[in-house]
């Protein structure tokens, strides 16, 4: 009788294993399906990006919710640009010129701006939060209602995150 439970017992728990191999035999090709849609979105994004690209420069265009995480955009001349509902986090921009643009409602957490020149550049309910902005030139830098980089929120800075870097 009890060898007969236990080979029950076992008979169980290999049902139990074959189901639950089952299940993560879904959830891989689950996975897999995602990987490829995320591919197919990052390619998207950088043939628009490529499309609008001049040289080193990117000019006059309205971008929404581009994806570029940890993206290397470094000496980029970027003039015109309005980002909307983008997520640049970790990305890194140093060393360029950012001017006449604006970041609408966009993730630029943990981000590298520097050593890069903002001009004429709007932060409109982005996050900053962790975004590296120690050393860089600005002139004409509007905050409005942005995350700053210490996670402070600019309304209640004084509409402003250069004190809060």
């Amino acid at each position: 009788n009890q060898t007969l439970e236990l080979a029950e017992a076992m008979n169980e728990t290999i049902a139990a294993l074959h189901v639950m191999l089952g299940e993560n035999a879904t959830q891989v090709l689950q996975l897999q399906i995602d990987v490829h849609e995320w591919q197919q979105t990052a390619e998207s994004n950088r043939a628009v990006i490529r499309d609008r690209l001049q040289g080193d420069h990117i000019l006059r265009s309205d971008f929404a919710e581009v994806q570029l995480r940890n993206a290397d955009l470094r000496n980029l001349d970027i003039v015109y640009i309005n980002w909307f509902l983008g997520d640049f986090s970790g990305a890194n921009f140093s060393d360029g010129h950012i001017g006449e643009s604006s970041f609408y409602d966009t993730n630029l957490q943990g981000t590298d701006f520097t050593g890069a020149m903002l001009e004429d550049v709007d932060f409109i309910g982005s996050d900053l939060s962790g975004a590296d902005l120690s050393v860089l030139s600005h002139n004409g830098v509007t905050w409005t209602a942005t995350i700053c980089p210490d996670g402070t929120n600019s309304e209640e800075n004084g509409g402003t995150c250069w004190n809060n870097i």
